[in-house]
């Protein structure tokens, strides 16, 4: 009887670890993945359909009971590494995980194309132990992912072919600006030139010929033209060239301590003449929210602030013109939350890119400092023709303006309010806009900052904002011939003044034009240094045409000139100089009374007799063949460090090389400063004057009158 029972039960028990048996085979079968059973050495003592499908094990190799290593299976290229991985499992005696190449090749369907790609499984293998902690077998799953790897990989290529293409496109944008600002810098300088000098011959005639006058006039009124066209030529190379930086998310978010309101200031008062031309009123507003949380200093990027309002005005001027009423009314304020909808106006919208997300806290960072943040926003209403509601659909595209009638009526290219766009969201802000057609239209956008705990000086901020409004620089329209001749006239009278060393162009406002009433600089005697008749110029340029103009608006200044095509030309005239050390000679820089050559001469055919040339400022291509500007500003630093070369030469980059990161790579290589071609005479004097200062005031002292050096490109 118990006999009976014990065979009942032991064939219950079989019959069950059969249906056991038989459920895991039918679950290993229909399982979409790979399972295995193996030995310590790796060998199979069971393994599933899927199991060798996914490795790719033949049936020959399935029969045998191998390790996988043995089977043929693994590619070349992973064997080592499944051996290493393998040897770590049954040492360490923890689970593994690991993606293998396999040898046969992946065959199947992908987007409707057959294909035949890298086969990869992508297998965890998990030890078992027995009783006494021993390695007893291994338990092992995989699963096929040769479809995702081969998604990766072209993911991987197309990254890699974006990222070239990008590149390409940069190269070619880098080179295009390259090549329109170099011939704009001459025909700036060259009208620049002729305006002047045509001035200044009417000037010092009382009694012209009325057929001369006319001519004269004529001459003026056209290098007026030239200047005019040059500036909208770069103002469109400034436009590509941010599109450009913002699609490779290479424009930054420089923050400086600054006062909003003097940034506001002095972008609208290069309008001032605009306006004044056309009867638009242009007012200013410091809204209550601004004087009720007592904004003073805030941490912002004044340059970036600086182009939005730049491009708003541009548009404000050029739709308000011509119409009845004309005004423009500009306000500031601010807020502790982003603004939501403006006053007054139901029908404004903002305009959030398509590709907006949210960001990271662009304040966060350390060189914001622990500022309160806040939220500015700027406003700027005109009463010009307004939009429809269809035309006001179409703003903030790249390439697109209002309506087809914008381009033909008022021009421009259709980049402003995209790049404003870019710009505002950049800074952690938003733009927007709300328009009535016949009444006008209202743009107004919010910026990110932080309360500053350092008060800006107001010289300082005008100073730093300079460079800005130079930078980002446009005309609305032809400025009127009225605000033209007055402001030609004063600056005639200020280049005799600076000539004869009674101006102080160091003072920003001494190049400022207000209103015809605005009183002539106090006469300042100069020091001799910062005479332009006491300076000796080195141009190293390889571009004969740049060469000549610049060469002729050196002299005209009264400045003694040389020329050079390219760096190693420029070493060989500095071994000639006064800065030169070689001779053992101590001291050394400029001495004055040193007799230079003629002007214009190549270093080449400076054959003085045992005489140092003087040398005062080299003005240095960057983009030049056998040796050019970055190469030959890193071998004088060379000199300079083992005393070949007395004392720091000073550098200014003056470049058609206008990314930021160019910029870096200057003033890494060994440029003190930059400045952007085109440029101004104007211009560019007031910057040597404050280098020679500055150097001079840093020289060691006993050490002679400073060699500025400018780059220029």
């Amino acid at each position: 009887m118990l006999l009976n029972r014990l065979s009942e039960q032991l064939l219950h028990q079989r019959n069950q670890a059969r249906e056991i048996e038989r459920n895991f085979k039918r679950f290993s079968d229909l399982a979409p993945g790979g399972l295995a059973i193996l030995d310590p050495s790796g060998a199979f003592t069971y393994a599933n359909e899927q199991w060798f499908f996914i490795a790719g094990v033949t049936k020959e190799k399935r029969q045998m009971h191998l390790p996988l290593l043995n089977t043929g299976a693994i590619d070349d290229i992973d064997k080592e590494y499944y051996a290493a991985k393998w040897v770590e499992l049954t040492t360490k005696l923890l689970p593994i995980t690991m993606e293998i190449r396999m040898s046969t090749p992946w065959v199947g369907d992908i987007a409707g194309s057959v294909l035949t790609i890298q086969r990869w499984m992508l297998a965890t293998f998990s030890p078992e132990l027995d009783d006494d902690g021993n390695l007893k077998s291994v338990m092992g799953c995989s699963t096929d992912i040769s479809r995702i790897k081969w998604a990766e990989d072209l993911q991987d290529r197309r990254l890699r072919e974006a990222d070239k293409t990008r590149r390409q496109q940069n190269s070619f944008i880098d080179i295009t600006s390259h090549e329109m600002r170099n011939p704009l810098s001459a025909i700036v300088q060259c009208a620049d030139g002729i305006s002047t000098s045509l001035r200044q011959y009417k000037a010092t005639k009382d009694n012209l010929d009325p057929e001369l006058a006319v001519l004269i006039k004529e001459g003026v009124d056209a290098a007026e033209t030239i200047q005019l066209c040059a500036q909208h030529q770069k103002s469109i190379v400034d436009d590509i060239l941010t599109i450009s930086r913002l699609d490779s998310n290479l424009l930054l978010i420089t923050p400086v301590s600054t006062k909003p309101v003097e940034v506001v200031k002095l972008g609208l008062k290069m309008f001032t003449g605009e306006c004044q031309m056309h009867s638009i009123a242009l007012n200013l507003e410091i809204k209550p929210s601004f004087t009720k949380l007592r904004v003073d200093s805030v941490m912002l990027d004044s340059s970036r602030l600086t182009q939005i309002l730049i491009n708003l005005m541009t548009n404000a001027i050029k739709f308000t013109k011509n119409e009845k009423t004309r005004a423009i009314n500009v306000s500031i304020s601010a807020h502790r939350n982003p603004p939501s909808q403006i006053e007054g106006l139901p029908d404004f919208e903002w305009f959030p890119s398509p590709t907006k997300s949210t960001k990271d806290d662009i304040t966060a960072g350390e060189e914001w400092g622990p500022g309160q943040v806040l939220y500015l926003r700027f406003e700027v209403r005109d009463t010009g023709c307004g939009l429809t509601p269809a035309e006001k659909s179409n703003l903030f595209t790249r390439f697109t303006q209002a309506s087809p009638r914008t381009h033909v009526h008022y021009g421009g290219s259709g980049l402003g309010l995209f790049i404003s766009r870019q710009l505002a969201e950049l800074q952690g802000g938003e733009i927007g806009a709300a328009s009535t057609f016949g009444k006008g239209s209202t743009f107004s956008f919010y910026i990110k900052c932080r309360r500053s705990l350092n008060r800006a000086n107001s010289i300082d901020v005008e100073s730093q904002l300079s460079s800005d409004l130079e930078g980002n620089a446009r005309l609305a329209t032809n400025v009127p011939k009225s605000i033209k001749d007055h402001e030609e006239t004063t600056l005639s009278k200020l280049l005799d003044l600076h000539s004869e060393g009674l101006l102080n162009t160091n003072d920003p406002s001494s190049y400022g034009f207000e209103e015809e009433e605005t009183t002539a600089p106090s006469p300042i005697r100069k020091p001799s240094y910062l005479l332009p008749t006491s300076w000796h110029v080195l141009i190293v340029e390889d571009n004969l045409v740049n060469q000549k103009v610049l060469a002729a608006q050196i002299k005209k200044l009264g400045c003694t000139a040389y020329v050079a095509n390219h760096g190693k030309e420029a070493i060989d005239f500095l071994m000639k100089t006064d800065y030169w050390a070689d001779d053992g000679s101590e001291g050394g820089g400029m001495v004055e009374g040193d007799s230079a050559p003629e002007a214009g001469l190549s270093p080449g055919a400076q054959q003085e007799a045992n005489l140092k040339q003087s040398l005062s400022l080299v003005l240095l291509d960057i983009e030049m063949p056998i040796m050019d500007g970055l190469t030959c500003v890193r071998k004088i630093r060379e000199m300079e460090a083992s005393g070949q070369v007395r004392g720091h030469v000073p550098v200014i980059a003056v470049t058609a090389n206008a990314r930021s990161e160019q910029v870096t790579s200057a003033k890494q290589a060994g440029m003190d400063e930059v400045m952007s071609k085109p440029f101004r005479m104007v211009q560019l004097v007031p910057m040597i004057e404050s280098l020679l200062i500055r150097t001079r005031r840093e020289s060691p002292e006993g050490r002679g009158e400073v060699i500025p050096m400018m780059a220029l490109e």
